[in-house]
């Protein structure tokens, strides 16, 4: 893994939309917290006057029937909304910084967890997930004493990824991006006693590997395995963590009780990852699952890996042949 470094450099139009968000941002700092969230909400408010992104909406609110078949359109055509309204909310919570950590605005919730599991002396891995304002997860467990590096993908955007690589430095966040020898990086961060956090429910080749919501062979390749592996190779303990949005500005972050996957290897002097028996894998995978799969599916309108579910072609093949094994099964 290599540090994370700004995005390069920009021409034409796209230079002018840099200046003009760069310049936005920078103005929002100086905004109170409502205001900056306000401002994001309201992009995402005209973003549906669009008749594009009112098809998109409505497309999202007849997938969810796949998760929540439970519940009526008109509910699912309002939690399609929440979930644009969040994601425009948190893209301009970023312009807070690591002020937001200490604000009223920020309850959190399971310090027990964290005192514990650093009173035990083992590495600590955090499971980030995609809900609420995921982006400020890293910067409060740095407000708490906790020196986190964060596992990233490059994002597709280079105006978003130097709006987040300035946010991040900010608030003390140190970034390794994935990449070859990502196990020799991940290694070293956790002997050098920082936390590592990934997120587990990441987009990856245009999948969403976790939760697996019924589906085969996803699981096994993505963040999730890496964080099993992971614990098995150190001896780390696994802390399920994420932020759900309460009303407007207001955030709740959560840090669940630690899961202790027992180490049983070690790496390589390379740094790189032994293999790990299928069955311990997929153990690992299935307790880890467990405890993020009914959060998400309880909070998919502030899930913002619903709309890559949509795209994934492979999606509902995958939920066929699912659940043609689970027919066969005696």
């Amino acid at each position: 893994m290599r540090s994370e470094r700004p995005a390069g450099g920009l021409h034409g139009r796209a230079a002018v939309r840099a200046i003009v968000t760069v310049g936005m941002h920078r103005l929002l700092r100086t905004a109170p917290a409502p205001v900056v969230s306000w401002v994001g909400s309201l992009e995402a408010r005209l973003a549906r006057l669009r008749r594009g992104r009112r098809r998109h909406l409505n497309r999202l609110a007849r997938f969810l029937k796949h998760l929540r078949p439970d519940l009526p359109l008109e509910r699912r055509q309002d939690m399609a909304v929440r979930c644009l309204d969040g994601f425009s909310r948190q893209a301009a919570e970023i312009a807070l910084g690591p002020g937001f950590c200490g604000s009223r605005y920020l309850t959190i919730r399971g310090r027990a967890h964290l005192e514990a599991a650093r009173a035990s002396g083992r590495p600590l891995i955090f499971c980030l997930l995609h809900l609420g304002n995921w982006q400020i997860v890293p910067a409060a467990t740095v407000s708490l004493g906790v020196p986190t590096t964060v596992i990233i993908y490059p994002m597709p955007n280079p105006l978003d990824q130097r709006i987040v690589t300035a946010f991040r430095r900010r608030c003390g966040v140190e970034t390794l991006q994935r990449g070859y020898g990502g196990a020799a990086g991940a290694f070293r961060t956790l002997r050098q006693g920082r936390a590592l956090m990934l997120s587990i429910d990441e987009r990856h080749n245009e999948r969403i590997n976790a939760p697996r919501f019924g589906r085969t062979g996803v699981a096994e390749t993505g963040n999730i395995s890496i964080a099993v592996r992971l614990a098995h190779a150190t001896g780390a303990l696994l802390l399920p963590i994420y932020t759900l949005r309460q009303a407007g500005v207001r955030l709740v972050l959560t840090i669940a009780e630690p899961i202790d996957l027992l180490a049983s290897m070690e790496g390589t002097a390379d740094g790189r990852l032994r293999p790990l028996a299928e069955a311990d894998l997929r153990a690992g995978i299935d307790r880890l699952e467990q405890a993020i799969a009914p959060v998400i599916l309880d909070n998919l309108d502030q899930w913002i890996g619903i709309r890559s579910l949509m795209n994934d072609r492979h999606f509902a093949r995958r939920k066929r042949a699912a659940a043609a094994v689970s027919a066969a099964s005696p």
